[in-house]
C-alpha cells in the first residue's frame, strides 16, 4: 500500500511561528494559495480514498484535492497533530523562557521535551505512536495491498510515525516536512519505506516555508 502524506497548507499559527498542536487554527492567506495550488496541479496515480484530520487547515487543504480526484473526504480524529500542552500558542523562544522548566536535560531541542514528557499537559509521544499504527490499522483493514491512499494531515503525526518505524531518535534527526508537501510510503504491518520525502513541485514557484508544528 502506499501513503502519499500531505501536510496542511500554511496555518495562521505557522505564519506567526507560534506552536499549535491540536489547536483547530485556520490556514493563512498563503496557506489558502498553497491549497489550490495543491488541488490544480497535484500528479499522483489512481487515488482509492482520502482521508484528513478533523482540524480545519487539514479539511481545507483537502477539499481542493478530494475535487481535483473526484473522491469524497473521510475525516479522522486519528490523524490530528500532536497535543503540545502548555506549548500551545507559544514561540519556541517563549516556550524557552516561560517554561525553562520543561528544558531540563534536554539539550534545548523540543523533541526530547517532547519524547521525555516535559512538556506540561502534552499528549504522550506512546500516545501519538499508538495513534500512528491504529490509522495503519484501519487502512489495512478497508484496502487491500496494491490500493493508493491520500492522508492530509500533520508534521508531528508523521515525525513521530517515521522516527518510530525507521528507528532514529527524534532528536537526531528535523525532517524537512513543508506546507502542503507530499511524502509517498510504501507500508504494510512488516515495511515501511519512504519512496519520496516533502515533494513541492506542485507548488510551481510559491515559497512554502518550513515552519513549527
Amino acid at each position: 500500500m502506499i501513503i502519499h502524506y500531505i501536510r496542511h497548507g500554511e496555518s495562521r499559527a505557522n505564519a506567526a511561528k507560534t506552536m499549535a498542536g491540536d489547536l483547530d487554527e485556520p490556514l493563512s492567506p498563503l496557506g489558502e494559495i498553497q491549497a489550490k495550488a495543491l488541488g490544480e496541479h497535484l500528479e499522483l496515480p489512481s487515488i482509492d480514498a482520502i482521508y484528513c484530520s478533523n482540524l480545519q487547515r487539514a479539511k481545507n487543504t483537502a477539499e481542493p484535492v478530494a475535487r481535483r480526484l473526484g473522491l469524497e473526504v473521510e475525516v479522522l480524529p486519528l490523524l490530528n497533530e500532536i497535543n503540545l500542552g502548555a506549548f500551545s500558542t507559544r514561540t519556541m523562544t517563549q516556550a524557552r523562557e516561560q517554561l525553562p522548566e520543561a528544558f531540563a536535560n534536554s539539550n534545548d531541542s523540543f523533541w526530547t521535551c517532547f519524547s521525555q514528557g516535559n512538556i506540561p499537559g502534552q499528549e504522550k509521544i506512546s500516545a501519538v505512536q499508538a495513534r500512528n499504527e491504529k490509522f495503519l490499522d484501519l487502512l489495512l483493514e478497508r484496502h487491500d495491498k496494491a490500493s493508493n491512499i491520500v492522508a492530509v494531515g500533520h508534521k508531528g503525526f508523521l515525525d513521530v510515525w517515521i522516527a518510530k518505524r525507521i528507528g532514529f531518535e527524534l532528536d537526531e534527526s528535523y525532517l524537512s516536512i513543508d506546507n502542503t508537501s507530499i511524502t509517498s510510503l510504501e507500508v504494510d504491518r512488516d515495511t515501511f519505506r519512504i519512496l519520496s520525502l516533502n515533494n513541492t513541485r506542485h507548488l510551481k514557484g510559491i515559497d512554502p516555508t518550513r515552519t513549527v508544528l
